[in-house]
């Protein structure tokens, strides 16, 4: 966690925070069982800390940067993963001219 003094407030990488969130999750459900409450509590005790104004900024960030990987996944299963099927769709077609590039671009877009 880091204190960026431009925008006043911590900022961490989202992907670490949500690591740290779902290793809380983990541990919360070992603890009591699978169950919603379980996730719930997991999720209000890593962003709703309120116990000092440090904490809270701490609280803030991590929210926010699970808001943001969050947001990033939806985008790419409403963008990215019909763009893919669309390419792949295109590449079986009959025209024999671009049927190499193609071939390529439909490899290149299931590796990617």
């Amino acid at each position: 966690m880091v204190y960026d003094f431009d925008t006043q407030m911590y900022v961490n990488g989202q992907y670490v925070v949500g690591a740290q969130f779902f290793l809380n999750v983990w541990r919360e459900i070992q603890e009591h069982g699978f169950k919603i409450s379980s996730i719930v509590n997991a999720y209000n005790n890593f962003t709703n800390d309120t116990s000092t104004e440090e904490s809270w900024k701490i609280s803030r960030a991590r929210k926010k940067a699970l808001k943001k990987t969050l947001v990033e996944i939806a985008v790419f299963n409403t963008v990215v993963t019909p763009l893919v099927s669309l390419i792949c769709l295109f590449a079986d077609g009959d025209d024999k001219k671009d049927w190499l590039a193609l071939q390529l671009a439909a490899y290149i877009a299931r590796r990617t």
